[in-house]
């Protein structure tokens, strides 16, 4: 089962326009093998958004919970559902002295470790597709591997 990428079409014609291809982005079916490597890429972190479920457990119990995992991924490409988009935000302290002053302790948003799993591998797909029509400023530094903000200024 594969799904459209909702893009808008004036946005569609304007790509096809002035890069001359058709970019239209289908969505692929998780394999086992790409829940896999999605899995051993991330860190196992015992932390949960309150589903309980956290990567530390999801990696313990992989034998039982992966089927389940990719049969979710799969029903969820079109329609993500509500309760994978609610966070949990906690205050961590800095580890400054005072535990009472508010101003010690930073916010974390803990994500429901589903919604990390099915973002990953997402994410994974879109830069392939942005790489493979070469849609990617050469100068564009966020959220690609080997880039950052020190990279821009040593270039």
């Amino acid at each position: 089962m594969t799904s459209n990428l909702n893009i808008e079409p004036d946005i569609k014609i304007s790509i096809k326009q002035t890069f001359g291809i058709d970019t239209d982005m289908k969505i692929k079916e998780m394999t086992m093998c790409d829940l896999r490597s999605v899995l051993n890429k991330m860190k196992k972190t015992t932390s949960s958004a309150g589903d309980g479920l956290s990567m530390d457990l999801i990696n313990k119990m992989k034998q039982s919970l992966l089927p389940l995992i990719l049969h979710t991924a799969n029903l969820v490409i079109e329609i993500f559902p509500t309760c994978l988009k609610v966070s949990r935000v906690v205050p961590i302290n800095k580890n400054i002295d005072s535990d009472l002053d508010p101003m010690n302790y930073r916010p974390v948003n803990l994500i429901p470790a589903l919604s990390k799993i099915f973002e990953k591998y997402w994410a994974r797909l879109i830069l392939k597709h942005l790489k493979k029509y070469d849609l990617i400023a050469e100068n564009h530094q966020g959220g690609l591997a080997g880039r950052s903000s020190v990279t821009t200024l040593l270039e």
